[in-house]
């Protein structure tokens, strides 16, 4: 349409196009005097006619009590010129809330001068109390999903502390007598109490990924290759014990390295295997890995496992996911599981924003179809690059069928230094089993029931180590932790209590949580006499004070010699030193799994930003806490390199101070990269 043109309107159509008008429409005046309005704002001003809102102003309304804020907002307008939308609450004499989005603009004259106001008010009443009510019910939820949660951790530690106790107690059992029949009873008792203890934790944390309780999915570069072959090595006991042939298959089009949630896809890899071998009498399992399409970087993987076991009936096969479903009732066949593994696949598939698809005959096998979406890692080199054996240490997948024991190495008590050992257990029972396997180790045992005994039992003694419970009544362990290591710098106290937390249930988060306070590790109870011994031969062989050497002789502290300052020709990591350490191979690997992953995701970063900065305090702070773990992994270059940096700083000497700090930190990279190719076996 042409600027020059108009639109034909008489006022009489004018008028009636407002008087019918959706909302509330109204203006006024410069002293906010209405000039006119609609139907619905004369209607709901309780007026017959809108003719009747001439004259009148808010303070002749149903809404007074409100009026002089109205009318403050519509002077306001109209001195600035400039337009406003805002909420506005208003209260009838009859006691009924009224919401309104309110549009106020200034009314402007053929020469652009202020005239007036219009308002466009929308009752938005309806609106606002459905948000009320949805932010009401959002936090009954929160409620209710805290309390579900806090139900599951107390059932957790209600559960498993007593069940810890009746196990450890009968391992005190067994060493006390020497009667065949007694001991075949206390036999029967703990491998049952053991049964139960691992459906227990089986139960909770499945219950904690499928409830959203799990960590975030984080990207890593992995090779699949390297997941398959981890996936086949624990499971090839099980399939050669019934004649199962694991077989993998690869696509060569696929690329080496992948960016992805590599514990996610272990996990459903690891689940969908074993359901395979369970339930495959005899035949083969497939794992096979086919490039399905690619769009720029983003590739998509098409990863199907297929097995010639018992197979699933049509009208069964869409239960396959619900919790705790089983197709046949574990008192009717003997295949035992809690009915979880096909319900974490899908929930992890769906983080993943992948897909699953199921086909099955019974008596023919089923094969299940996985189409999960990568990223094509830019580099085709090694750096940066995950492994199942570094990464998914601490992923500890409960399932009766696949434990082996193995019996721990016989220890002398005399082969451990008389230490005093702190126990801070709130529980009793718990305390009594771990007080009687640290005294039958030759330890002086305390025990404190709570963080404020913990505290004051701390400062009357010096523990060699302490076993520190997280749930404690009156505080949790990670708190008194920090109370601890605050108090040990307040005293210029050079080398830390160790401390290690007791829970029921380690996890990622909890884990990181406990070594951000402090603590060395977790323990996961019960503490049984395997662990208390690798730990306390640990720290009484003098391995977190070590004695180090050079090749230029005696070492001396603080001396500017470079000869004195030379890292020993050794092998980064001491195998036979390690498995001395720890006789019990999931702690070896556990504790130098996670000490090589902070070293890498954390603590070489770190240091690169302190020695940017200058702060050479700081660096001789980490030194020394990397000292200690590297002690207890092992590791003799990264401790001697760390040793005689934090010494040398210490002393104040400064000549050598860069040498040795770059010594430091190619000795962590060092580790890092032999950590990828160590057998911790």
């Amino acid at each position: 349409m042409s600027k020059n043109k108009t639109i034909p309107f008489n006022a009489e159509e004018l008028e009636a196009i407002i008087a019918l008008l959706p909302g509330h429409i109204y203006w006024e005046d410069l002293n906010c005097v209405i000039q006119g309005g609609n139907d619905n704002q004369a209607h709901f001003a309780g007026f017959e006619s809108r003719y009747d809102l001439v004259g009148k102003t808010d303070h002749e309304m149903p809404w007074k009590e409100h009026a002089d804020n109205i009318i403050s907002t519509n002077k306001q307008v109209m001195s600035s010129g400039t337009s406003v939308t805002l909420e506005e609450e208003i209260f009838l004499p009859n006691g009924d809330r009224k919401i309104f989005l309110s549009t106020k603009l200034p009314r402007m004259d053929n020469q652009g001068k202020v005239v007036g106001l219009l308002g466009i008010s929308i009752d938005i009443t309806d609106r606002k109390e459905m948000e009320e009510e949805l932010k009401f019910s959002k936090k009954q939820l929160e409620v209710a999903n805290k309390a579900k949660t806090e139900f599951i951790e107390n059932m957790r530690h209600d559960f498993i502390t007593p069940l810890s106790g009746i196990i450890g107690f009968s391992d005190i059992l067994l060493s006390k007598t020497n009667d065949k029949e007694i001991i075949e009873h206390v036999n029967n008792l703990k491998e049952s109490g053991t049964a139960f203890l691992r459906v227990l934790k089986d139960v909770f944390e499945r219950i904690n990924i499928i409830t959203g309780q799990d960590s975030p999915v984080e990207d890593r570069k992995f090779e699949l290759m390297d997941i398959v072959e981890n996936i086949i090595d624990l499971h090839k006991v099980k399939a050669k014990e019934k004649s199962i042939k694991l077989i993998h298959n690869f696509d060569d089009e696929l690329p080496k390295y992948l960016i992805g949630d590599l514990r996610r896809v272990h996990r459903i890899l690891f689940e969908l295997v074993n359901n395979a071998i369970k339930f495959t009498k005899s035949g083969y399992v497939l794992i096979e890995a086919k490039f399905h399409e690619q769009k720029d970087r983003e590739v998509i993987l098409r990863l199907q496992i297929e097995d010639t076991g018992i197979g699933i009936p049509e009208d069964e096969q869409s239960k396959v996911y619900i919790a705790f479903k089983k197709m046949t009732p574990s008192y009717r066949t003997p295949y035992s599981g809690i009915g979880m593994g096909l319900t974490i696949v899908k929930k992890y598939i769906e983080d993943l924003e992948g897909e699953i698809y199921l086909t099955s005959k019974p008596d023919s096998g089923t094969c299940i179809t996985c189409y999960l979406p990568f990223r094509v890692a830019l580099s085709g080199a090694e750096v940066g690059l995950e492994s199942p054996a570094e990464y998914l240490l601490d992923n500890i997948y409960h399932d009766e069928d696949r434990i082996v024991e193995i019996e721990p190495e016989s220890i002398s008590s005399q082969d451990i230094l008389k230490s005093r050992v702190l126990i801070v257990e709130d529980n009793t029972m718990a305390a009594k089993l771990a007080k009687s396997i640290l005294e039958e180790l030759n330890c002086h045992v305390d025990i404190a029931l709570d963080g404020k005994e913990a505290i004051s039992s701390f400062d009357n003694h010096h523990y060699e180590i302490i076993f520190m419970d997280i749930g404690l009544p009156d505080m949790d362990g990670m708190r008194v932790t920090q109370l601890i290591r605050e108090k040990e710098k307040k005293n210029n106290i050079k080398e830390p209590t160790p401390i290690f937390a007791l829970t029921a249930h380690k996890d990622n988060e909890s884990f990181q949580d406990c070594i951000n306070v402090g603590m060395y590790g977790i323990l996961e109870k019960p503490l049984n006499t395997a662990k208390a011994q690798d730990l306390l031969l640990s720290f009484s062989r003098g391995l977190v004070k070590p004695s180090v050497e050079s090749d230029g002789g005696e070492f001396i502290e603080g001396t500017d010699d470079e000869a004195y300052w030379l890292i020993n020709d050794s092998d980064i990591i001491d195998i036979v030193e390690l498995q001395k350490i720890f006789k019990d191979e999931d702690v070896r690997i556990e504790c130098i799994g996670h000490f090589v992953s902070e070293l890498k995701h954390n603590l070489l970063s770190e240091l690169s930003d302190l020695y940017a900065l200058n702060d050479w305090e700081r660096i001789r702070e980490l030194s020394l806490l990397i000292n200690g773990s590297a002690c207890y992994c092992a590791a003799k270059r990264l401790r001697d390199a760390s040793y005689k940096l934090e010494v040398y700083i210490r002393k104040g000497r400064k000549p050598l101070r860069t040498r040795l700090y770059e010594n430091f930190i190619e000795e962590i990279k060092f580790l890092i990269e032999e950590s990828k190719s160590l057998s911790l076996s």
